[in-house]
Formats: structure tokens, sequence, C-alpha cells
């Protein structure tokens, strides 16, 4: 309220109280002019000088305490009469002001979001209460910038073509509520912000595991949430026994122990038969550096036995390439290249002795070559290693590239000229490496494999007899003959392509692949007939569980996953010769691979540890990368 009061001496203009002229008080508002009889008169203000008043002087909700807007317009000479009088006026006026317009009462900050008045429970009467946050504060939160000038933005949303703004259009625009003097719906730039917020919530909605984890997050500070944790807590143990369903696994978020799953898997899962889902990834190789010209043929490829690394040879490159398997980029590691040495075959192996993976690199050439991968450097093998016999790998144009190792890698077994055998120990240095056994066949040895415990040795002739050589004694247990003796070329077993299954049971197999193309399979389980006859152990005639039929060209290779439930096989000669094999029935998948699958004429494949990756190469110098499903 402003009072203007007229003394003896001066005219003085004094602001009483500006909370008076506060929005709802402007009807009660008045002037009161002081004459000099004494007399007063009130006259009403209008609105233009209450807005008036409202920008010079301003308003203030609390004046206790605080300094009161506007100024006392002074000479600097005060008279103790006139603030007496002044004071007695002030106190007049002051009583005829209603209390609600003098005084204010804090309230609770209300909230941003509106809460029902059911909803509402009093509190207890208790003195222990402690000052607490509501779950909407908690929810929102302070921006750390706030643009001023989004405001002063002003978009059009007409005559657009962009499907964007199309779709930020709403009914109010079409009620010629934001329409402009042009004919143009615009809108600011805090209403463009929101719809655009609102356009990315609708296409791309909050998943539901991020709520769930907002909830338990905003819960977690709650007494009543801790019989929730000793629930999770009793199914992580339960997970850890092997006794969570499916559906509690999907629903954890602990780390999946894939040995106690596959373990699992194979003693008591089985693949189905007939079909075999399978999904292309980029090509493995892809991020190899080269041009068209220098694209040649894949000679070897292998998977490392723990890590997602692939190791890929070819003999007219000469060089040895690393790459990181993930499916999408694949990106390359390290490459090795071996000019006075054409790489026919490249495996890896870890020595006893060594914590450091190692790779063994061989062809055409009477030596090879070791590449430590922990060090980066590439080993050649020591002068007079092998015997310089006829049949010796020594003689010049002898080629090492058939070799086998055994399962704690510690041992290599070479073949060589007219059935020659020599195993080499590579537990130590191989500068310190040495033969420490030499074998010898009536024919010369066409392909060899070890058993798990690696105390034997399965080697195939140009005969097709097949001989089993303990190596403790270093003679032959026992023989047999292939059925049908067609000329073979390759010789597997589940021993050696699966090194995490345990032994026996039902998924003990023998693969033998023969230049027709024909593969029988035989089955290494103790019960069978074969092993139950005791005389006769050596050139006896043994009739295959299974014959596969399906290629007509040379069998190149023969491969079995790691849980032993499906075989590869493959023919270079032929393109797209590549065919899967369901073993517990002993079928062909149907579905896979197709006329248009282009494979090429297939060098190598490679199972990786877990069966999930089947990669493939060809002379094209391409390495198809493939997932499967059910390992998936």
């Amino acid at each position: 309220m402003v009072v203007s009061s007229q003394n003896k001496k001066k005219n003085r203009v004094k602001v009483i109280d500006s909370n008076s002229l506060s929005e709802r008080s402007k009807k009660r508002a008045n002037l009161r002019v002081l004459g000099e009889d004494g007399s007063d008169k009130q006259i009403k203000k209008t609105d233009e000088e209450l807005k008036l008043e409202e920008s010079v002087f301003g308003f203030v909700k609390d004046f206790k305490g605080k300094k009161r807007l506007g100024s006392d317009i002074d000479d600097g000479d005060d008279d103790s009469e006139y603030e007496d009088d002044e004071r007695d006026q002030t106190d007049e006026e002051l009583a005829q002001v209603p209390d609600e317009q003098l005084f204010s009462i804090d309230g609770p900050i209300q909230s941003t979001e509106s809460f029902n008045d059911n909803s509402l429970s009093p509190l207890p009467k208790t003195s222990n209460l402690k000052p607490t946050t509501t779950v909407a504060q908690s929810k929102k939160r302070k921006p750390a910038w706030v643009d001023d000038t989004i405001n002063r933005v002003s978009v059009s949303l007409t005559g657009c073509i962009q499907n964007r703004k199309k779709k930020l259009k709403t009914l109010e625009d079409l009620d010629h509520q934001n329409f402009t003097e042009d004919g143009q719906i615009r809108i600011n730039g805090e209403e463009y912000q929101k719809r655009l917020r609102r356009q990315f919530e609708k296409m791309h909605p909050t998943p539901t595991w991020l709520k769930n984890f907002r909830k338990l997050k905003e819960s977690s500070s709650d007494p009543e949430n801790q019989t929730e944790e000793r629930d999770a807590e009793e199914e992580e143990n339960d997970y850890e026994d092997g006794k969570m369903s499916i559906d509690q696994i999907l629903r954890s978020t602990g780390d999946l122990n894939r040995n106690r799953l596959k373990e699992k898997r194979i003693g008591t899962d089985s693949l189905p038969q007939g079909i075999l889902q399978v999904e292309r990834l980029r090509d493995a190789n892809q991020a190899e550096p080269s041009s068209s010209t220098d694209k040649t043929s894949i000679s070897s490829l292998k998977f490392h036995p723990l890590a997602p690394i692939l190791l890929t040879a070819s003999s007219t490159s000469k060089r040895l390439s690393f790459f990181k398997i993930d499916g999408v980029h694949n990106p390359a590691l390290h490459f090795v290249s071996t000019p006075d040495l054409p790489i026919q075959r490249a495996e890896f192996f870890t020595p006893i002795n060594n914590q450091s993976s190692n790779v063994l690199i061989a062809g055409n050439r009477p030596y090879f070559y070791t590449f430590d991968m922990r060090k980066c450097q590439c080993t050649k093998s020591p002068q007079g290693l092998f015997n310089r016999s006829p049949s010796s790998q020594s003689i010049k144009g002898i080629s090492l590239s058939n070799f086998k190792f055994s399962p704690s890698g510690s041992i290599v077994a070479f073949v060589g000229l007219k059935g020659l055998i020599e195993l080499v120990d590579f537990s130590n240095n191989i500068s310190t490496s040495q033969v420490i056994c030499s074998l010898r066949s009536n024919s010369p040895i066409k392909s060899l494999a070890w058993d798990r415990n690696g105390t034997e040795l399965m080697t195939i002739d140009n005969k097709a007899e097949v001989s089993v050589w303990d190596l403790r004694m270093r003679r032959i247990r026992y023989s047999w003959l292939d059925d049908g003796g067609f000329h073979p070329t390759k010789i597997t077993t589940t021993d050696q392509d699966c090194l995490n299954q345990s032994s026996g049971g039902d998924r003990d197999y023998c693969a033998v692949g023969s230049q027709t193309g024909i593969v029988n399979i035989y089955s290494n389980n103790r019960s069978d007939e074969f092993f139950s006859e005791e005389s006769d152990l050596f050139g006896r005639e043994r009739k295959p569980m299974k014959v596969i039929d399906n290629l007509t060209t040379s069998i190149s290779n023969l491969k079995f996953n790691p849980d032993g439930q499906i075989l590869a096989i493959s023919s270079e000669t032929k393109k797209d010769s590549l065919k899967v094999v369901h073993l517990k029935s002993g079928t062909v998948f149907s579905n896979w691979p197709t006329d248009k699958t282009p494979l090429g004429n297939v060098t190598d494949l490679s199972f990786d540890s877990t069966g999930k990756n089947l990669a493939i190469g060809n002379r094209k110098g391409k390495v198809l990368l493939y997932s499967l499903k059910y390992w998936s």
C-alpha cells in the first residue's frame, strides 16, 4: 500500500507494504490521499497503475526480515515528529488490511506428479520420523544445463517433406491454434523438443529389463527387499548346482557356466535329425589386407582350443593369419610370413611346460617352424632332428604336412615314407626337441589319429588296414580292415576331435574316408561285438554302423564337432562338395548345404571349441563362417 502524506516542511512518499499489491488484492488496493485539513479520500487504482507499480517497484512474497522493494524519497533530513505521525498512520492503515494479505503460510513442495487423496495416509505419531524423499522426487532429476534460447526457435510444420516432421503434427495444430499470419503451423523450440522426445520414445520404448532394473534400484534401500535378495541368492545357488530351469536362467543375470551346461547337454540332450539350423556370418578373413590378385587358396585353418581365435594358412602366399572371431567384424590380429616354406598345414598346440600357445607350421620341406604367440617369435626346427634314412623326413622334397598332436600337446607324430612314423617330443623348448620313438608299418601310412589318453595311435595304410599302436609297448595291439577297401584317404575319431567329451558312451565313433567318396562310420564303444571277440586280433573284417555315400569324389576332410553329434565331410576335387551327418541316426541333413550355398572347392574346415561356429576355407581364399543355432 502506498501512502502519500504532506508535512509542514516537506512532502514525503513512503512504501509501506508491497505485498498488498498482489494479483489477488488488486480490487482491494486503493490510494489514500491525506489533505491539509486531515481528511482523507480513497481513490481506486486502475489496472494500468497497478501494472506500472508492479514494473517499477516489483513484489516480494515475504517482507519480514527482508529489505522492502522501493525506496524512500528523502532529502536526508528526518524529523522525529514526522516519524511518529507516520508510524501511527501506518499502524492504522495496516489494521484495515486483511491478515491473509499480510501473512503467508509455507506449504509443502508440490510434486510434479499428481496423487489421489485416497492414496494418502496420515503419518504415524512418533518422534523417530526422519526426512525421506518420495519416489516422484527421486525420479525427477535436475538438468545440468538448460538452454535459455530454446524458446526463441520457431519450427514450421507446414509443407514439410520429411516424414519426421509430419509425424510431429497433432490435432491441436489442425484447430488453427498454432497458425501464423503466413498460414504456417509453427511451434516454439520447447514444444518441438517435447514432440521429438515423445516420438522417439514411441519408436524406441524402454526395454522391460531396464524398467525392472529401475524398480529394483528404487526399492533396494527398502528393508522389505531383503527377502528378495535372499531369493536371488538361493536362485544363484540353484544355478550353480545345475537345478535351474530354462526360464530361471533367462531371467537371471549371473554368468553362465558353459562347461556345466555343456556337460549337461552332452549327457542328456541330443540334436534332432533332419534339419540343421544354420546362419551365415561375416567371412572370417574379411579383414585380411589382400587384393584380388593375392586371393590364394586356403590350405589350412584351425580354431584355438580356448580362445575365439582362428588361424588361416596359404601355401601360395606363404602367410599365416590370425583373426579374432566375433561374427561381426572379425578383426585381424597378426600375420606371419614364411618366405622359404609354402604352408600346407598349421595347428595350435600348448606344451606342458609352456604357458603360451604355439603353432606348428609345416609344408613341402624337410623342416618346420613353430610360432610362439606370446613372444611373437618364429623358430625353425633344429638340423638333424630326423635320421637321414631313405624313408626319413630329412630327405629333400619330403613333406611334413601330415602330422597329428597328442591330446596333451607334448608329442607330435609325423608321417614319413614307406610306413615310417616318427614321434617328436614337444614338451620342452623346440631347440631341445628330439625324436623319442619311430614306428614302421608294412605299407605307406595315409592318415593317423590319437586316442584320448595319448597312449594309443590309430593309423590307416593304403591297403585299408587300420592298426592300433600301443606306444608304451611300441607294437600293434590289434588291426582290422576297412569295409570295401576303397583306397582310404582320411581317418579320424571322436577322441581326436572331441577332447571336451568324456570317453566311452554312445558318442564314441571312428570315421574313414576313401577316394570314391564313401565314408564308413564305426562305433568305438567297447560293448561292440568287434571288441567282444578275442580271437583273430589282426586283419579281421569289420562292418560299419553306417555308410555315407552322398559324395562321389575323394574325401579330403573329416571332422567331428566338439560334442560328437555331427560329422562334417568334404571333397576338394568337386565344387560345393560338403555334407553334415547326424551321427545318432546316421543320416545327412537335407536343408544345408543347398545348391545355392557358395562353398566353392572346400579345402579345409574347423569347428570352434563350443561347436557353435563352423569355418570353411576354399580355393578362392575365402573363409566362410557359419553359426550353428543348436549350440549357440
